[in-house]
């Protein structure tokens, strides 16, 4: 149970590689216009806040989307260490 965070951790950077090989710019063709959506999937919820800023510019929305990402593995790691606390060695069965 406490590796659900990093596994959570380890594909948020999955997404942001299979980003960076849709972008025109690394794979020498036309953009893949779906390349972006896994980041968004994995910074959901709040990734939608950054429709509070209007039109806005690519690095903008990348930067909230890790910070999104970043704030979700937190929430995670919190979440697994509060209902599965670490057993000490004295208190095994």
């Amino acid at each position: 149970m406490r590796y659900v965070p990093w596994a959570y951790a380890v594909i948020c950077i999955a997404a942001f590689i299979i980003l960076a090989l849709g972008s025109p710019a690394l794979a020498g063709g036309d953009a893949d216009p779906l390349s972006g959506v896994f980041v968004f999937l994995l910074s959901l919820p709040w990734i939608l806040l950054t429709d509070l800023f209007g039109e806005v510019s690519l690095v903008v929305i990348i930067v909230c989307a890790i910070g999104a990402m970043l704030l979700n593995f937190l929430i995670l790691r919190r979440l697994v260490r509060r209902f599965h606390p670490r057993v000490s060695k004295g208190d095994q069965i």
